[in-house]
């Protein structure tokens, strides 16, 4: 899957991925677990999401931090939605590793 090839090249271990696809929270650290549950969130139902929670999270992470995973939280909610909209496969023919954009700029 794309997501993954692309986590992967982020930086993210086989194990730190594993532990996600399988929903094995507990292997994660108290930042990861956070993160992850946040988006989750965010995905599923944010008004959910208690205040209480987020304060948290800003704290183990830090505004800024908090503030961009809001932002591609959105983001990627959007695209999701977009792309079911549009009856789009995004997965076919995906490649484990794609490629980096290539831009001319003569």
């Amino acid at each position: 899957l794309r997501a993954v090839a692309d986590a992967k090249r982020a930086g993210a271990s086989d194990a730190l991925l594993t532990a996600i696809q399988e929903s094995r929270l507990e292997k994660l650290n108290e930042a990861q677990r956070a993160a992850v549950e946040f988006a989750y969130a965010m995905a599923v139902d944010s008004e959910s999401y208690p205040d209480e929670k987020f304060d948290a999270l800003v704290k183990l992470h830090s505004p800024e931090i908090a503030g961009s995973m809001v932002l591609h939280c959105a983001f990627f909610n959007f695209h999701d939605r977009l792309i079911i909209c549009l009856g789009t496969d995004t997965e076919k023919d995906c490649a484990d590793k794609p490629e980096d954009p290539k831009i001319d700029l003569a």
